[in-house]
């Protein structure tokens, strides 16, 4: 059997817009999983229903139902001050 590319490897998405690769990583058992994007209110709450429309944030079943799995953690990420 072929494991994930991403099961049990921390995963960290750039400019995840509607975070679907890292949502898909959650689910394909990453460990940890970080969508980023600018830090602009209307783009991370955008982030933040979609992660709980899928259940996986904090708390979610899905993230419960999954043995190895985790949150999906949702950050502003500002390019100028890296």
């Amino acid at each position: 059997a072929r494991s994930s590319a991403v099961e049990g490897r921390a995963v960290l998405e750039l400019g995840a817009g509607t975070g679907l690769p890292g949502l898909v990583a959650a689910l394909a058992g990453a460990h940890a999983v970080t969508l980023t994007d600018r830090p602009d209110g209307d783009i991370l709450d955008a982030l933040e229903r979609n992660v709980a429309l899928n259940r996986l944030g904090p708390g979610g079943l899905r993230s419960r139902a999954r043995a190895g799995s985790c949150p999906v953690r949702v950050a502003g990420l500002d390019w100028d001050t890296l």
